[in-house]
């Protein structure tokens, strides 16, 4: 029986398309996120804009910002709906003072359009978890809960998958304990080390930088995030 061999070319494109991306000609995604500078900045301004409002509510502390693009997957078993994908995330902290913690968080939530309904999922979180639970000692935590155990909610009353998105990425009590510096030191991101595939730039504040802003005071630091989409090859 004669042995078919098929062409080297066609090997190489078959592992390819297993493993990441398939075997498109399109630009790579450190190409698209180099050719889109100017709406990236422009996304910036956006979110930070759609951010400023937080500062009713309290006083800037820290900030940062990252720029990521991802490389879509078209093989067996995934198809997403995009070859490169580049988003770019706000950052900021913010120290809000209070008397009532659950003021404080509603401050941050008054700040965004109220929802036509009357319902947010900020507020539907606040109820759920810090209303419920607040000062009670769980099986998840080692003492009463805390502001500095909420889960993230999303502010606004749009869908999650909207654009742009602005959410509270966590809270912490000041003056910061070792546990919550552990918890949230990741809340203003952190330093990415990107490829051709998964270019990532990150600049700005650390949270831990923000929080020692607000040494020597009370209150808690809430860390807020703007999302937003502004390149995307299909």
């Amino acid at each position: 029986m004669r042995t078919v061999r098929r062409p080297r070319r066609l090997l190489v494109c078959a592992v390819a398309l297993t493993a990441l991306a398939g075997c498109g000609d399109g630009p790579s995604a450190r190409e698209v996120q180099a050719d889109h500078r100017q709406e990236a900045d422009s996304a910036r301004a956006t979110l930070e804009a759609g951010l400023a409002v937080v500062a009713q509510a309290g006083t800037l502390v820290g900030s940062s910002v990252q720029d990521t693009c991802t490389t879509g997957q078209h093989n067996w078993k995934i198809d997403d709906p995009y070859d490169v994908r580049c988003t770019v995330h706000v950052r900021q902290a913010y120290q809000v003072t209070g008397d009532d913690f659950r003021q404080a968080a509603n401050s941050v939530t008054d700040a965004f359009p109220a929802c036509p309904d009357g319902s947010s999922h900020a507020e539907d979180t606040l109820r759920e978890y810090w209303d419920e639970l607040a000062g009670e000692r769980t099986h998840n935590f080692p003492g009463p809960y805390r502001p500095d155990h909420l889960p993230s909610y999303r502010l606004g009353c749009s869908d999650t998958g909207s654009d742009p998105s602005y959410t509270v990425a966590g809270w912490v009590s000041l003056p910061v304990d070792e546990a919550s510096a552990q918890d949230h030191e990741h809340d203003l991101g952190r330093a990415c080390q990107g490829s051709d595939a998964e270019p990532c730039e990150h600049a700005g504040d650390s949270a831990r930088e923000a929080w020692e802003r607000a040494a020597g005071s009370e209150g808690w630091v809430v860390f807020v995030t703007g999302s937003v989409e502004y390149a995307r090859t299909p």
